[in-house]
């Protein structure tokens, strides 16, 4: 049995490993961009996507109940295309949708 103080983690404990192994690389923070600036491609992908968005043009399954007090829900946005232009996605340095990222950013209709 080894004496070793070296951690499994560090490149210590594997001799003539190269000195980045076990070195973990910063997270990089997502470049955010309007989903109007995705390739169509991408549009698509995120209008099937995030089925939770209320426009007049896609009305999700808790829009069809009425609010608490018995009105209606008002659409956040007019349409698919003002949602995109007013939604933001993380995308890779590609300017493709970066798929590690699960959410978008949406500011005030």
């Amino acid at each position: 049995m080894s004496t070793s103080n070296a951690s499994p983690l560090t490149p210590d404990a594997l001799p003539g490993a190269p000195k980045h192994l076990g070195r973990r690389r910063a997270p990089r923070t997502p470049r955010w961009v309007p989903g109007h600036s995705l390739t169509w491609e991408d549009q698509r992908h995120v209008l099937a996507a995030y089925v939770h968005r209320y426009t007049g043009e896609h009305t999700p399954p808790w829009a069809r109940l009425p609010r608490p007090d018995g009105q209606p829900y008002a659409p956040q946005y007019l349409t698919d295309a003002q949602w995109l232009q007013r939604t933001q996605f993380a995308v890779r340095t590609d300017g493709r949708l970066d798929g590690r990222v699960h959410h978008c950013r949406s500011d005030a209709p």
